[in-house]
């Protein structure tokens, strides 16, 4: 017996409890293209769960258990009228004792998608014949608008309770829930992305941008000078310091003298600061 490296999808979805439209759609795929296998060598699985199906390296889906299974040259192995699979993922046709075939895996299969989808299971009960008779006489609980209508219209066309009435062969399900998950690939390259996805992506071009080419070149320099004046103004324009007024000649009798070293007048110290205001305080251009 080969052993699968893996995880269950009965864990992934205990834990996650909701996947990613995307990867619900790889599951249904490459789970439909095993069945679709099956089918044509004439085997029915019968008890397609999450539990049965191994999510391996890379992403690749494993169908495990046939146990249960039915060949179409196998004796039977239940009386007439006995039920065999798991109550909460059995075939309509399956629960009132009919005979299983291929399209009751893919009901099963639609089931898994919706409770992947949703997070929960579309019947319910307090027991299993409760939960077995819903899935004859119960509708189904529409899914959320928020799914794309392709992907919706692929799952509940599974949950028909008619078994013509829903998508075969299995490589026909395959092959559209292939097409839903490259639709919407291609929407989130046209920019439908949830918001920490879109910003995530602008870091990633932000990093990988090219950076600035060095400021010793004078041209740049020169340029970025000129944007930043005029952002400023023409007001904060550098200017030349103006030049100190001359001081006045003292008048006539004033005994006030002014030396090389400063002067002990008040208002001639005033002179020479506003001077210094005026003049050498001003702005340095460099």
């Amino acid at each position: 017996m080969e052993l699968v490296p893996g995880e269950p999808l009965s864990t992934i979805l205990a834990r996650e409890r909701v996947l990613a439209r995307r990867l619900v759609l790889d599951i249904m795929a490459q789970t439909a293209d095993a069945l679709s296998a099956a089918h044509n060598a004439g085997v029915v699985h019968r008890d397609i769960k999450p539990a049965n199906l191994i999510l391996g390296p890379g992403g690749r889906v494993v169908l495990t258990d046939f146990g249960i299974s039915l060949a179409a040259n196998q004796a039977p192995m239940t009386a007439a009228g006995m039920v065999m699979g798991t109550a909460q993922y059995l075939p309509p046709e399956q629960a009132m004792g009919r005979a299983a075939t291929g399209a009751g895996d893919l009901y099963a299969l639609g089931i898994i998608a919706y409770e992947s989808l949703v997070g929960k299971r579309p019947f319910t009960g307090a027991t299993q014949v409760d939960i077995a008779f819903a899935h004859v006489t119960d509708p189904v609980p529409p899914l959320p608008a928020t799914i794309d209508e392709r992907v919706r219209t692929l799952v509940e066309g599974l949950l028909e309770k008619e078994p013509t009435r829903r998508p075969s062969p299995a490589a026909h399900v395959a092959a559209r829930g292939s097409r839903a998950r490259g639709a919407g690939r291609a929407r989130r390259r046209l920019g439908h992305l949830p918001a920490q996805v879109r910003l995530a992506q602008r870091g990633r071009r932000a990093a990988t941008r090219r950076p600035p080419s060095s400021s010793c070149d004078p041209r740049r320099r020169h340029g970025h000078l000129r944007r930043a004046r005029r952002r400023r103004g023409p007001h904060h324009h550098h200017r030349p310091p103006a030049p100190a007024p001359a001081a006045p000649a003292p008048a006539a009798g004033d005994s006030v003298t002014r030396g090389s070293g400063g002067s002990h007048s008040p208002h001639g110290q005033g002179g020479d600061l506003r001077a210094g205001r005026r003049g050498g305080a001003g702005r340095r251009c460099e």
